[in-house]
């Protein structure tokens, strides 16, 4: 649980995150600043999984590509569109969900972000 009394930092990529995790170390305030990110790299994982990041919104930008060539294939061959959106995301990633993630951005580099 996080303290309401807290400073928080919430960070745009991955290599910001894992820039802000060094900082604050540097600063001796981890556990004391909330740190989350959108930006998810197989650094930022090892960061969530310490505990050093509270979470990574995994924006699954692999999903995008695949829908829209999906959707477009579909059109041309079967003039078939989707009725509605199609969510890609996000997946929130804690501590508890890292380490699978981990495990699947080594076997599939690139599938889940940046290696």
């Amino acid at each position: 649980t996080i303290a309401p009394t807290l400073d928080a930092i919430w960070t745009i990529g991955a290599s910001q995150a894992v820039d802000s995790v060094e900082a604050i170390d540097q600063l001796g305030k981890t556990g004391k600043i909330a740190n989350g990110s959108l930006g998810l790299s197989l650094g930022s994982l090892d960061a969530l999984r310490q505990g050093k990041l509270i979470f990574i919104a995994d924006l699954q930008p692999y999903l995008d590509g695949y829908y829209s060539l999906l959707e477009a294939y579909q059109y041309v061959k079967y003039v078939m569109l989707p009725l509605g959106q199609i969510s890609t995301g996000p997946l929130m990633l804690t501590k508890e969900n890292a380490d699978k993630v981990i495990d699947i951005n080594k076997r599939f580099p690139g599938v889940r972000g940046a290696s």
